[in-house]
């Protein structure tokens, strides 16, 4: 749920708008919660049951193998 609120001249809070649907998991603040909010609270990032199975891959140092790499984009392209 989101709700717009106003503070200049006075405070207005509106009313309550539905963001999205679905299973969360937990019910209170202390158990796990399937879903998080970005900083400037822009965005959500949650998980949830996919119909079908996905792959994810995880690349650990990926900077470190661009170093050779190096400069050589900028040559090919002259």
């Amino acid at each position: 749920m989101a709700v717009p609120i106003r503070t200049s001249p006075t405070l207005e809070v509106g009313a309550p708008e539905l963001l999205f649907e679905g299973p969360v998991l937990g019910t209170t603040w202390l158990e796990y919660r399937s879903y998080d909010i970005t900083r400037d609270g822009k965005r959500f990032i949650a998980s949830g049951k996919l119909s079908e199975p996905r792959r994810l891959e995880v690349v650990l140092n990926w900077f470190e193998e661009l170093k050779p790499l190096r400069g050589k984009q900028i040559a090919n392209d002259r």
